[in-house]
């Protein structure tokens, strides 16, 4: 079922074997780091680079976006089936529960090749990425603020499952656009984004609750959830690279520091300085090479 070393893997193909071995960063035999391609960045951790970077803060915002969505439907959706439609999930709705996330891990598959596919025929990597999260962003806001329109159960669970399977596309995107901004230190980024990205699912089910309590109003809900996919989708396709973050910083010998002034808007030009907030760190990028080979 398993192997030691790629070169050992009579599964794989020779382009994947070759590049497995070409970019390996640790030798299989003696588990010391080798030295690695210039564009990876074999640094120390840098916590300041990865907290106040451009790049790393369209993932996070964009990770937080997603799960604002998803933690609502994990959380809220049998409810809704049981108060709107009358359909008790529990009692004999078991595969309409299960047939969305069903579609959700077809969607994982899909996308996944079509990622890779579009990348192997030449596009690059940063467009597909954003390309990708686009699709799955937009697609989910507008079959969850098409909910509010289903009328019977089959159609509700008709568009839970259009939902669950364009959202994987996001998979293709932000997900795998950690490995892109920080090769060797993805780790750390999915850690930071992980953290962050729960804190919105906890408020969205808070917010969720005081709404119907309020006004009963599954229609708000929906849209909320709708708009804040939208400006995930806007916050990533504006701001995300597909550029280490890491090499950028050692090669202008400032990295992402903070305390310097704008030297744009917000939208403008790739060289400017961003404060999200008082209590987010001043973003910084030089976006150094990133016209640079266009799709």
């Amino acid at each position: 079922m398993g192997v030691s070393r790629p070169e050992e893997d009579p599964h794989i193909s020779t382009e994947e074997r070759s590049f497995i071995v070409r970019n390996r960063t640790v030798d299989p035999d003696t588990h010391r780091r080798q030295s690695s391609r210039a564009e990876l960045d074999t640094h120390a951790m840098n916590w300041r680079v990865l907290l106040t970077s451009r790049p790393a803060w369209a993932i996070y915002v964009a990770h937080m976006c997603y799960n604002y969505s998803w933690y609502i439907l994990l959380g809220w959706i049998p409810q809704y089936f049981n108060q709107v439609l009358n359909l008790d999930l529990a009692k004999k709705g078991g595969f309409a529960a299960a047939l969305p996330y069903m579609c959700g891990y077809t969607g994982t598959l899909l996308f996944g090749r079509l990622g890779d596919l579009l990348v192997t025929r030449g596009y690059r990597e940063l467009h597909v990425r954003q390309a990708m999260n686009a699709f799955s962003f937009l697609c989910c806001a507008f079959f969850l603020f098409s909910l509010r329109l289903a009328k019977t159960a089959p159609m509700a669970v008709a568009l839970l499952c259009l939902t669950l399977f364009t959202s994987r596309a996001a998979m293709a995107g932000y997900w795998v656009n950690m490995i892109d901004v920080a090769p060797n230190h993805a780790a750390h980024v999915m850690g930071v984004s992980n953290t962050f990205g729960t804190i919105p699912g906890i408020i969205g089910n808070v917010v969720t609750g005081a709404i119907l309590q309020a006004t009963g109003s599954w229609d708000l809900v929906f849209a909320i959830a709708a708009l804040v996919l939208v400006f995930g989708a806007a916050f990533f396709h504006c701001y995300s690279s597909d550029k280490s973050i890491y090499s950028r910083s050692s090669s202008n010998g400032e990295g992402y520091s903070s305390g310097s002034t704008a030297s744009s808007s917000f939208l403008g030009s790739p060289n400017y300085s961003l404060s999200l907030s008082s209590s987010i760190p001043e973003l910084r990028d030089e976006e150094e090479g990133l016209l640079e080979n266009p799709m």
